[in-house]
């Protein structure tokens, strides 16, 4: 079933589109509410991502791949969103926002997230092609190693290994414990 939808994709199936639309619609946006706390905004990340995966149908070969692709270009749009809401808000005039920050700490949280999902996110591409992919599927698609395993067809102890070290080279290059390491992934990925 998965490979005559995926070929019908491929092929400008607006049938299998439609098919696959409500197959994954409602999980992406639950993923992206994850990250904007809107509703809204997140169901129209989510639509753009549609948008892209059919204009670039032809290059799937595989459910699992356009299922990959569409969560990271939701990620990426959610985060390019909260990095739009950050710089806009550091335009306005410096002290109006420097005493909204200071009244509202939710706001100021969520800055510090975005900046730390941000240097996170610069440091993960960093990684080793392999530990990059499963640290990813992981912790930003929230996949388990099992699911990692079949999808990138590799033994499940490979996966476990790669994540070890994964996070072990972030904790270094980020400098931290084991402790504030535990904080940062409860504070980012709650």
């Amino acid at each position: 079933m998965g490979s005559n939808l995926i070929e019908g994709f491929a092929n400008g199936n607006e049938g299998a589109l439609t098919d696959i639309f409500y197959r994954l619609n409602p999980t992406l946006i639950h993923f992206a509410i994850k990250y904007l706390k809107d509703e809204d905004a997140a169901e129209e990340i989510v639509s753009d991502s549609f948008v892209k995966a059919w204009g670039l149908r032809t290059q799937f070969t595989t459910l699992e791949n356009l299922r990959a692709f569409l969560y990271v270009t939701t990620k990426n749009a959610c985060l390019n969103q909260l990095r739009k809401v950050v710089h806009e808000r550091m335009t306005d005039d410096f002290q109006e926002y420097e005493a909204l920050i200071l009244q509202d700490q939710d706001t100021l949280t969520k800055i510090i997230r975005t900046e730390l999902v941000q240097q996170l996110y610069e440091e993960v591409e960093n990684l080793p092609p392999l530990q990059k992919e499963i640290f990813k599927f992981s912790f930003f698609e929230e996949l388990d190693p099992q699911e990692i395993s079949v999808f990138l067809q590799i033994p499940i102890s490979s996966v476990y290994m790669n994540k070890s070290r994964a996070i072990k080279a972030l904790k270094n290059k980020l400098s931290l414990d084991h402790t504030t390491w535990g904080l940062l992934m409860l504070l980012l990925f709650k």
